[in-house]
């Protein structure tokens, strides 16, 4: 992983996903797109994971088109519905979603940070943990060691005393 600090913020954590692939971990934002024709409503499985979800919905020419309403039925299920007939096309944006949960806390001058399961409240112990000093631009911080309890309590702990932030995702 590495961070790119000239990058839109909340797209510059970057994964190495094969051999030089790097993929940006924000362009794993969701987004969903249902194509239509002469409708008044459109229902959309996007299978995003989340209530939080934004929808926007365009014409054969890109003009944006109003809808009377749009109902999020469950976590992967929208609804929306046209005041008349409409082709084009929706598009549902699911950032936010559980797929990108994560908590970050900031550190000064430690050689140990321990974070609670309550205050990073993810719900889980299968964690990845990611450390940047506190310089500009930022650098990885690799940790002497991570552990995580059974009550998904996270203790980081470094060679020396470190400065920045560290993401648990």
């Amino acid at each position: 992983m590495f961070y790119l600090t000239n990058a839109t913020p909340g797209y510059n954590l970057y994964y190495c996903t094969a051999a030089n692939i790097w993929t940006p971990a924000g362009a794993s934002a969701p987004n969903y797109s249902l194509s239509f024709a002469a409708q008044t409503s459109v229902t959309m499985t996007h299978n995003l994971g989340t209530s939080n979800v934004v929808v926007g919905c365009y014409d054969a020419s890109n003009n944006e088109v109003s809808y009377a309403t749009f109902t999020v039925t469950d976590l992967n299920h929208v609804t929306v519905t046209f005041f008349t007939p409409q082709t084009g096309r929706c598009v549902v944006n699911g950032f936010g979603g559980q797929a990108i949960s994560r908590f970050a806390t900031a550190f000064t001058s430690q050689t140990s940070v321990a974070i609670t399961a309550a205050t990073h409240n993810l719900g889980t112990g299968d964690l990845a943990v990611a450390c940047y000093d506190a310089g500009s631009p930022k650098t990885r911080i690799e940790p002497d060691r991570v552990q995580i309890d059974a009550a998904n309590n996270v203790t980081i702990t470094f060679f020396t005393a470190q400065s920045g932030r560290c993401i648990l995702q």
